[in-house]
Protein backbone atom coordinates (compact mmCIF):
# COMPACT_ATOMS: atom_id res chain seq x y z
CA UNK A 1 0.00 0.00 0.00
CA UNK A 2 1.63 3.39 -1.23
CA UNK A 3 1.98 6.22 1.38
CA UNK A 4 0.74 9.28 1.36
CA UNK A 5 3.93 10.67 0.86
CA UNK A 6 4.26 8.70 -2.26
CA UNK A 7 0.95 9.55 -3.68
CA UNK A 8 1.82 12.82 -3.69
CA UNK A 9 5.12 12.53 -4.92
CA UNK A 10 3.56 10.09 -8.35
CA UNK A 11 0.69 13.34 -8.27
CA UNK A 12 3.82 15.99 -7.99
CA UNK A 13 6.06 14.08 -10.97
CA UNK A 14 2.89 13.04 -13.52
CA UNK A 15 2.60 14.78 -16.48
CA UNK A 16 0.02 18.16 -16.61
CA UNK A 17 -3.13 17.26 -18.25
CA UNK A 18 -5.38 20.27 -19.77
CA UNK A 19 -7.56 19.92 -16.83
CA UNK A 20 -4.88 20.45 -14.24
CA UNK A 21 -3.81 23.98 -16.13
CA UNK A 22 -7.64 25.15 -16.41
CA UNK A 23 -8.19 24.43 -12.51
CA UNK A 24 -5.01 25.90 -12.28
CA UNK A 25 -5.52 29.05 -13.97
CA UNK A 26 -8.79 29.37 -11.93
CA UNK A 27 -7.40 28.74 -8.57
CA UNK A 28 -4.19 30.81 -9.41
CA UNK A 29 -6.80 33.77 -10.66
CA UNK A 30 -9.05 33.99 -7.62
CA UNK A 31 -6.45 33.52 -5.04
CA UNK A 32 -4.43 36.74 -6.27
CA UNK A 33 -7.30 38.45 -7.22
CA UNK A 34 -8.53 38.41 -3.21
CA UNK A 35 -4.73 38.65 -2.37
CA UNK A 36 -3.80 42.20 -3.98
CA UNK A 37 -7.19 43.35 -3.79
CA UNK A 38 -7.60 42.76 0.19
CA UNK A 39 -3.47 43.27 0.64
CA UNK A 40 -3.64 46.94 -1.46
CA UNK A 41 -6.99 47.71 0.79
CA UNK A 42 -4.92 47.30 4.07
CA UNK A 43 -2.00 48.23 3.56
CA UNK A 44 -2.15 50.92 0.94
CA UNK A 45 -2.81 54.47 1.90
CA UNK A 46 -6.79 55.15 2.95
CA UNK A 47 -9.15 56.45 0.91
CA UNK A 48 -8.53 54.52 -2.24
CA UNK A 49 -10.68 55.13 -5.38
CA UNK A 50 -12.68 51.73 -5.75
CA UNK A 51 -11.34 52.39 -9.94
CA UNK A 52 -7.50 51.85 -8.32
CA UNK A 53 -8.91 48.94 -6.21
CA UNK A 54 -10.48 47.36 -8.96
CA UNK A 55 -7.26 47.73 -10.95
CA UNK A 56 -4.94 45.84 -8.52
CA UNK A 57 -7.67 42.91 -7.54
CA UNK A 58 -8.03 42.45 -11.67
CA UNK A 59 -4.10 42.66 -12.54
CA UNK A 60 -3.97 40.18 -9.72
CA UNK A 61 -6.31 37.85 -11.29
CA UNK A 62 -4.58 38.11 -14.65
CA UNK A 63 -1.09 37.17 -12.70
CA UNK A 64 -2.63 34.80 -10.80
CA UNK A 65 -4.15 32.69 -14.01
CA UNK A 66 -0.93 33.17 -15.89
CA UNK A 67 0.44 31.51 -13.02
CA UNK A 68 -1.78 28.86 -12.13
CA UNK A 69 -1.44 27.94 -16.09
CA UNK A 70 2.00 27.57 -15.78
CA UNK A 71 2.38 26.03 -12.73
CA UNK A 72 -1.20 24.18 -11.67
CA UNK A 73 0.28 22.08 -9.13
CA UNK A 74 2.21 24.90 -7.18
CA UNK A 75 -0.87 27.06 -7.38
CA UNK A 76 -3.38 24.58 -6.32
CA UNK A 77 -1.12 24.06 -3.33
CA UNK A 78 -0.75 27.45 -2.30
CA UNK A 79 -3.46 29.90 -3.49
CA UNK A 80 -6.54 26.75 -3.35
CA UNK A 81 -7.35 28.29 0.23
CA UNK A 82 -7.11 31.91 -0.68
CA UNK A 83 -9.50 31.12 -3.69
CA UNK A 84 -12.12 29.54 -1.52
CA UNK A 85 -12.65 33.08 0.24
CA UNK A 86 -16.08 34.61 0.50
CA UNK A 87 -17.55 30.67 -0.91
CA UNK A 88 -18.49 29.51 3.02
CA UNK A 89 -21.64 28.34 3.99
CA UNK A 90 -24.04 31.01 5.08
CA UNK A 91 -26.06 30.48 7.89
Amino acid sequence: MPTRYGRLARWWHAPVTRGERLRGAVIGGLGLFWITGLGRLMLGDAPIALDHLLAWALAGLLCGALFGARCPRLAHCLLLPFSLFGFGAAS
